[in-house]
């Protein structure tokens, strides 16, 4: 018993040394929510700085059929409903909308509390992860 709980342990502590940029890898953002004067309707503006260059993300919700819609770099844009999961014990609301084809599939998450004030954005493609909040 000790052993496989002390091999669990190795391999815990050995995963991210082993898998290197593969995991965990995401860049830091900053959101902001952008006021808006359709109801129902959430808007955010993402900022993202990295050591080479500047990217701003654009991301909208209508709450009440959970259409999402993103402005990304690169003049990539991304529409559709987004599958909407709610979490009972956070009080957060979890949309997640995939679209595209290589080379620009993505993967974008869209978490909500309280009524929009407080937000989270992922957007994820080609084994690069950004998030805003």
């Amino acid at each position: 018993m000790k052993l496989k709980a002390l091999v669990a342990l190795l391999a815990l502590f050995l995963a991210p040394i082993i898998f290197g940029s593969g995991f965990g890898n995401e860049i830091p953002g900053t959101l902001k929510r952008v006021e808006t004067s359709e109801q129902g309707k959430l808007s955010y503006e993402c900022e993202i700085h990295t050591s080479t260059k500047h990217i701003k993300l654009q991301v909208s919700l209508q709450t009440g059929n959970a259409f999402m819609e993103a402005e990304l770099d690169e003049g990539v844009r991304v529409k559709g409903f987004a599958s909407e999961t709610f979490d009972s014990k956070t009080g957060s609301t979890y949309y997640f909308l995939q679209g595209g084809s290589a080379p620009y599939a993505q993967q974008l998450t869209l978490v909500t509390r309280d009524g929009g004030n407080w937000a989270e954005f992922r957007k994820t493609y080609g084994g690069t992860a950004f998030r805003c909040n």
